[in-house]
C-alpha cells in the first residue's frame, strides 16, 4: 500500500477540484479537518443525493476511478452499503440516499446529514485545500460517529468536542430513528466511553498530559455525550 503522505497529497489535489456544486458532502474522517482535528483516513466519505450519484460518478471515472477489484478487502472505515471506487490507492466511499447500519437497524437521510452544511477551507495534514469544501455540521458528524460507536470514532468526536453544537439536535435525530437495537448499540458506547482506554486514547492523540485537566475536559466531553443520548422509556 502506497504511504500515507503520497496518497494524501493526491486527497489534496482532489479535493481542490472536486464538483461541490453537484451535491456531495464531505464525512468521516477528512471532515474532522473542517474543525481543527486532521488526521489521516483510509477513504474519502462523501453523503449524495440519488440524483447527484450518476454526475458524481461520471466526473470520477473521468480521471480515471472505477469499482474495486473484488480482491481487495473494505477497510474497517468502510461504511455499509457504500459504492466505492478507487484509482491507485485513493478510495472514494459514496453514501447515496443515506447512511445505513444494519446492526441498530436505521438509516441516517441524506438529506438530515446535508442539512445546513459549512463551506470550509480544509487544513489536511500533507497541504491546505484552498477551495471551500461541503462538510457536514457538527451535529451530523457527532450522530454518524455515535452511532458508529467504534474507538477510533469516539476519539475523533473528543478531538471537536470545543466545537458548538446543538445536543438536542442529535437526541431528537436518534428518538426520531429509535430501535432496540440502536438503543443498545447506543448504551454500550455510553459504557465504552466510562473506560480508561478510550480516555487514555483520546488524550494521546491531543497530546494532553495525564491530570486533572485532561480528566475534566473528558468529563465534559462525556457528560456532552450523554446529552445526545436519548433516556430509555
Amino acid at each position: 500500500m502506497t504511504e500515507p503522505i503520497p496518497r494524501e497529497r493526491e486527497i489534496v489535489a482532489l479535493l481542490e477540484e472536486w464538483p461541490w456544486d453537484l451535491g456531495t458532502t464531505l464525512i468521516g474522517g477528512y471532515a474532522l479537518a473542517a474543525y481543527g482535528a486532521a488526521r489521516y483516513s483510509e477513504d474519502i466519505d462523501m453523503v449524495l443525493s440519488k440524483a447527484a450519484q450518476s454526475p458524481v460518478e461520471s466526473w470520477l471515472r473521468e480521471r480515471g476511478f472505477g469499482p474495486v477489484p473484488k480482491s481487495r478487502p473494505p477497510s474497517l472505515q468502510t461504511f455499509q452499503d457504500a459504492r466505492r471506487l478507487i484509482r491507485g490507492e485513493v478510495t472514494i466511499d459514496l453514501l447515496v440516499g443515506y447512511v445505513r447500519d444494519r446492526e441498530a437497524g436505521i438509516e441516517i437521510p441524506e438529506d438530515w446529514i446535508s442539512g445546513r452544511f459549512r463551506r470550509v477551507r480544509l487544513d489536511l495534514l500533507t497541504g491546505e485545500v484552498t477551495r471551500p469544501a461541503r462538510v457536514a455540521r457538527p451535529e451530523a458528524l457527532w450522530a454518524l460517529k455515535l452511532q458508529a460507536g467504534r474507538d477510533q470514532d469516539l476519539t475523533d468526536l473528543f478531538a471537536i468536542a470545543k466545537e458548538p453544537v446543538s445536543p438536542d439536535e442529535v437526541a431528537e435525530l436518534f428518538r426520531s430513528l429509535r430501535t432496540p437495537a440502536l438503543s443498545e448499540k447506543l448504551a454500550r458506547v455510553e459504557k465504552k466511553l466510562r473506560s480508561s482506554k478510550i480516555y487514555d486514547d483520546a488524550r494521546s492523540r491531543l497530546g494532553l498530559r495525564s491530570g486533572e485537566n485532561a480528566k475534566a475536559r473528558w468529563e465534559e466531553f462525556r457528560q456532552l455525550a450523554k446529552c445526545m443520548i436519548p433516556a430509555e422509556g
